[in-house]
């Protein structure tokens, strides 16, 4: 497989030296910063929210075309 010169390689990492791993706060300690938790659990419950909304509207909108066609929900869409 050819590259084109100057193309950025997805697998590659950043051409700068990571940090130690003993230089990193633990994940507890992040967790437990005032506001993270928060943040967390309303991201949480946003995703959560858009996935049910979205579940439910296509749904409900294969139901209808099944309905107005005539043909069983279970048959497969395109």
């Amino acid at each position: 497989m050819t590259r084109c010169p100057g193309a950025l390689d997805p697998l590659a990492g950043p051409g700068i030296p990571g940090e130690n791993a003993a230089g990193r706060p633990a994940l507890r300690r992040v967790v437990s910063r005032p506001g993270i938790r928060a943040v967390l659990v309303i991201t949480l419950l946003v995703l959560t929210g858009h996935q049910l909304t979205y579940t439910l509207t296509v749904t409900a909108l294969v139901v209808a075309a099944a309905c107005r066609h005539r043909f069983p929900v279970t048959h497969r869409l395109p």
